[in-house]
C-alpha cells in the first residue's frame, strides 16, 4: 500500500479522491419507517450496467473536478505530475531552492519600491527590471517543480 500515488486537492486540500460514473444501475435493499417515511438503506449497493463509463474524477470535500481526467487511464498519469508524487534528488532540490530565495529576494526589491498606485506607476512598476526578474524567477521555480504548465503559459502571455 506505500507505493500508491497520493492526491493534494489545490482547491482545498482533501487528499482522497471520488470517481463520478454514469450510466451505471444501483440496486440496494431498502425499508421505510412506517411513522415517519424515512427510507433506511442497508447492506453494501450492488452496481450493475452494460455502459457504465467514468465521467470524471473530484474532490469529495470541495467537488473539484481534476482536469482532462474523463478515464481511469488518464488518473495515474495525472497524479504522478502532482508534487506531492514527485521524489526529487537532492540537486533538484538545492535548485528549487535557489530559485525560490531569488523570487523572494526579487520580490523584496519590488515591494521595497513603495510607489503610489497611480496607473503610470503601475504600468511603469509591471515593465520595471525588477518585476520582470520576479516573474522570470517564479517562471524558474514552477518549472522546477513541476506540474504548473498552464500557470507558466499564463505568466509567459
Amino acid at each position: 500500500m506505500s507505493n500508491l500515488l497520493k492526491f493534494r486537492c489545490p482547491s482545498c486540500g482533501g487528499d482522497q479522491i471520488e470517481c463520478v460514473q454514469v450510466e451505471a444501475v444501483v440496486q440496494q435493499i431498502v425499508t421505510a419507517d412506517a411513522d415517519t417515511g424515512e427510507v433506511h438503506y442497508g447492506g453494501e449497493p450492488e452496481i450493475g450496467g452494460d455502459d457504465i463509463r467514468v465521467d470524471h474524477f473530484q474532490c469529495p470535500f470541495c467537488g473539484y473536478v481534476l482536469p482532462d481526467v474523463d478515464g481511469e487511464d488518464k488518473l495515474a498519469p495525472y497524479l504522478r505530475t502532482q508534487a506531492c508524487n514527485i521524489h526529487r534528488d537532492p540537486g533538484d532540490i538545492r535548485r528549487i531552492s535557489e530559485a525560490l530565495a531569488n523570487m523572494f529576494k526579487a520580490w523584496t526589491h519590488v515591494n521595497d519600491l513603495r510607489v503610489p498606485p497611480t496607473p503610470h506607476n503601475i504600468r511603469s512598476m509591471i515593465m520595471s527590471p525588477e518585476t520582470l526578474e520576479l516573474k522570470k524567477s517564479l517562471i524558474e521555480f514552477l518549472e522546477l517543480v513541476g506540474g504548473c504548465d498552464q500557470i507558466i503559459n499564463e505568466l509567459k502571455d
